[in-house]
């Protein structure tokens, strides 16, 4: 990919509710508030201070409650590149282990990781001219904003593997509501798709029942 960082992209994103991979790994953050990110897995918030990684090989979806003024910045990582990275860190480091190809990992920054990002994302887009030290203020970027996002994350998409019994101790707690199931979806941190799914899997039901 020719272009390692778009700094400020406002707008529609082309794929908009469309599930799709991008084929490079991604850093992301997040200049604007409202709307959601989807993977199969779950559903995370789109807040101004999150800072996403995407795998290449993750299926998602954006989903911003005002698409014509989302405001993004994304830094794309080759897997090439992606895996000296992992070769920097220390063995028993779990930074190599996360960001995977195939994983989407979440962190909404404390304020002052966030003014941290910014400068980082501006420091890539200033250096892009400057041929003889780009690559290395890339790679140095790097490490740093994956250390920022392993530091706030809230973990990769693979929800606890309890969260059936989560939805079933949510819809008997609220039994006499008139829930539905994007509540409980949103209850467990859970896609409807994935839910309906391994609810119906793990049960022999569905949701309905």
């Amino acid at each position: 990919m020719s272009n390692y960082v778009i700094h400020h992209q406002k707008g529609v994103d082309f794929y908009y509710k469309t599930w799709h991979t991008i084929g490079e790994n991604m850093i992301i953050y997040m200049h604007s508030n409202g709307g959601s990110i989807v993977c199969s897995e779950r559903v995370y918030p789109i807040k101004k201070g999150v800072l996403c990684f995407v795998g290449a090989k993750k299926h998602h979806y954006t989903m911003p409650d005002a698409p014509k003024n989302y405001d993004r910045s994304k830094v794309f990582i080759s897997s090439d590149e992606l895996h000296k990275l992992s070769s920097l860190f220390p063995v028993e480091s779990k930074l190599g282990k996360i960001f995977t190809p195939d994983s989407l990992v979440y962190a909404q920054l404390e304020e002052k990781d966030a003014a941290i990002a910014e400068v980082l994302l501006d420091e890539i887009a200033s250096s892009v001219v400057d041929e003889k030290y780009f690559s290395v203020i890339l790679m140095s970027c790097y490490i740093r904003l994956l250390t920022l996002i392993d530091k706030s994350s809230a973990g990769s998409v693979a929800p606890s593997q309890n969260f059936i019994s989560r939805a079933i101790e949510y819809i008997n707690g609220n039994i006499t509501e008139n829930i539905s199931i994007d509540d409980i979806c949103a209850a467990v941190h859970t896609s409807k798709y994935y839910f309906c799914r391994q609810f119906k899997k793990a049960t022999g039901l569905t949701v309905a029942n």
